[in-house]
């Protein structure tokens, strides 16, 4: 890492390949190098580890070319370490549902896998619906946001068609390609299924439709595609920091359930809904969580408080959880402390709601 002059050059070597990010924002170089090694695994997400072999026998070969039409999807990891959470808590963004609805699409799923079956990912735009995964088979927090990062950036799956693009995940395995298949129900509402046999084709396909014939016949294709089920403020009680925009003092936060590696937030309202302040908002969460996990690994501290003069940031970490917020400038430390207490013991008592159970196959 070198700084000069207000710009932040961050270098990162991984085999073959050297990845490098210039920056004037002011970002934590942690902040960076994750998005840097991000942008690494999305790369052999894409390749597998073989285009370490293949820059071996030729130094000289332009990764552009292997990467073909990847630009949407590596220009979505980049756009991600601005405006998405996840990133920053290595979790995925559970749509909160129901939990009689969740426990009918697990049952759906199960009676419609099959043996090579390892993972079925249902999502919108901005968050996950359901995950069903095959017994003993552990899906890493990264290889879901690249997996999530690749269906919603890639544009030739929008078209309502089924396919079946070859997926590595390079935490499960660097060397080898998934079958999968990604198919979108709406325009809104995806799902993406991986397999273990190459030539699981029809028994994908058949999952799938599966799937959709029942999503449809429940009508639940526009609910869960759209943000009905997303989080607000103003559902929270008053004490732990809930109301209209305006009446009080909690503005934002993000709740990791470290077990889990999911995390809920209340959808951007006023005074954080421009682009600007949102901005502004991620730079702060960047910072914090920067602080708190300098190697994205356990907290070093189980507290911490910021002020700027746009928002006061309050960081609080204990035993299975990480509650990052954003209040009001005005907000003592005191009040602080209190609404964070109220709504971790809230969030707590919500989570069979806010986030999705672990369902096998």
């Amino acid at each position: 890492h070198i700084r000069q002059e207000g710009l932040d050059a961050v270098f990162a070597l991984r085999g073959q390949l050297r990845l490098v990010c210039l920056s004037r924002t002011g970002e934590p170089v942690g902040a960076v190098r994750r998005l840097l090694d991000l942008l690494y695994q999305q790369i052999v997400f894409l390749l597998t580890g073989s285009v370490q072999r293949a820059l071996e026998r030729r130094p000289n070969q332009d990764v552009q070319a292997l990467l073909g039409g990847a630009g949407p999807v590596l220009r979505g990891v980049i756009r991600g370490s601005s405006w998405d959470p996840a990133q920053l808590l290595r979790a995925f963004h559970p749509l909160p549902v129901r939990k009689e609805a969740r426990a009918h699409l697990g049952q759906q799923f199960r009676q419609l896998a099959f043996p090579s079956l390892l993972v079925g990912v249902l999502f919108n735009e901005t968050h996950v619906v359901h995950v069903s995964k095959r017994r003993g088979f552990a899906l890493h927090p990264d290889d879901m946001l690249l997996l999530l990062n690749f269906c919603r950036t890639t544009p030739a799956f929008r078209g309502g068609q089924e396919h079946f693009p070859p997926v590595c995940l390079p935490n499960f395995n660097p060397d080898a390609f998934l079958t999968g298949h990604v198919t979108f129900l709406s325009p809104t509402l995806g799902l993406a299924l991986l397999a273990a046999d190459a030539e699981s084709f029809a028994e994908l396909s058949e999952c799938s439709r599966g799937l959709a014939a029942f999503l449809r016949g429940k009508r639940l294709v526009d609910t869960l595609g759209g943000q009905e089920g997303a989080l607000h403020l103003d559902v929270l009680p008053k004490s732990a920091g809930g109301g209209l925009p305006g009446s009080n003092a909690l503005w934002h936060f993000l709740y990791l359930a470290t077990g889990r590696r999911q995390y809920a937030a209340p959808a951007w309202g006023p005074p954080l809904h421009s682009r600007a302040a949102r901005k502004r908002a991620m730079q702060s969460y960047k910072r914090l969580i920067d602080s708190v996990n300098p190697k994205g690994r356990e907290p070093v501290r189980t507290a911490e408080l910021r002020l700027s003069g746009e928002h006061l940031a309050f960081a609080f970490t204990a035993s299975g959880f990480q509650l990052y917020a954003l209040f009001d400038p005005v907000t003592d430390k005191a009040q602080a402390v209190q609404a964070c207490n109220s709504l971790c013991g809230w969030l707590q008592g919500q989570e069979g709601h806010l986030f999705v159970p672990s369902a096998d196959l």
